[in-house]
């Protein structure tokens, strides 16, 4: 049985991610729980000027681009090993990153990425 999608699937579902996300944070290694209220306050560092481009099509799905953030203050030390999309207060993405001990005195770069939704296949 073939499977498949609209176009409009894919946009509406990663245009959540463009009109909301509002902060990123970077999270220890234990994976934070989604739809949470508070865990903002537990992260090793974030920011809450996030830039997530618009959905774009691609040859094997959509995808949107979250812009870097360069030099973050660090908010509390730890062993990072995720990074966390924001709407509000409540984590909605998440996914992980290289691990590194961070401490206090450290400043944190997160390069651009993308998150991608692939177009369905059958198996």
């Amino acid at each position: 049985m073939a499977m498949a999608a609209s176009s409009e699937f894919f946009k509406r579902s990663l245009s959540f991610l463009t009109s909301r996300i509002n902060r990123v944070a970077v999270f220890s290694t234990a994976q934070p729980t989604l739809n949470t209220v508070g865990q903002w306050a537990s992260r090793i560092c974030g920011t809450t000027s996030p830039t997530v481009g618009a959905p774009a099509s691609t040859s094997n799905g959509w995808v949107v681009k979250i812009s870097s953030a360069n030099a973050l203050a660090v908010s509390a030390s730890g062993k990072a090993g995720h990074i966390v999309l924001y709407a509000s207060s409540r984590g909605r993405y998440v996914t992980r990153c290289t691990t590194r001990n961070i401490q206090g005195t450290d400043t944190v770069s997160i390069p651009a990425w993308r998150v991608r939704v692939a177009n369905p296949t059958s198996s």
